[in-house]
């Protein structure tokens, strides 16, 4: 485990592990020690990408649904995440999925026919796999904003491009390298696939 990673997670227990506790929140009765430990630790390990803004807003509604006749049991652990989720979804280079589709048949089939970004941002959003009719609108979807990325730099080349335009160019652009970024193989990846 790295510093990174125990930064994270001392932060999310400093942010909202701690004061939830301090509250009152207590582990369900049906719950071991040992789990309930497990529990907290895999929290602040899930929810380590979270703002310390987001971190802060899940405390009062982690509070709103405690359970138990005293209302002092902390709400499933799946549920919480699924909150965290809501409110700052995980960078798509940590997820499984973005990464498994993206570097699959279904990605590359998506790069050659140019809608790989947009099948990008559709995994980040959605996450099931993509149907027939899906695949058909991010093909129109990715030639509209071919378009519109023409547009907005022919935009900006005559100094015309409104601040809102040069913020979707921007979006987008930063898409692009996510998707790039995940696509394409590291040097390690590599060596495992060769063994």
């Amino acid at each position: 485990m790295t510093d990174q990673q125990e930064t994270k997670r001392a932060r999310v227990r400093r942010l909202l592990l701690t004061p939830l506790i301090t509250s009152g929140l207590r582990k369900h009765p049906r719950m071991t020690a040992e789990d309930y430990q497990a529990m907290l630790t895999r929290l602040a390990d899930k929810l380590g990408h979270m703002s310390e803004r987001h971190l802060t807003a899940l405390e009062p509604l982690i509070i709103r649904h405690t359970r138990g006749k005293d209302r002092n049991i902390w709400p499933d652990e799946v549920t919480i995440v699924s909150w965290a989720y809501q409110l700052s979804p995980p960078p798509a280079r940590t997820s499984p999925y973005v990464n498994s589709l993206m570097q699959s048949e279904a990605g590359r089939t998506a790069l050659s026919m140019g809608y790989h970004v947009e099948l990008f941002m559709m995994a980040k959003k959605l996450g099931p796999p993509p149907t027939r009719y899906n695949l058909a609108r991010l093909a129109q979807e990715a030639q509209e904003n071919r378009r519109e990325l023409t547009r907005i730099e022919e935009q900006i080349n005559c100094g015309m491009a409104s601040l809102e335009r040069r913020q979707w160019l921007a979006w987008y652009r930063h898409n692009e390298g996510e998707c790039s970024a995940i696509m394409e193989p590291s040097t390690e990846d590599q060596k495992v696939y060769a063994t």
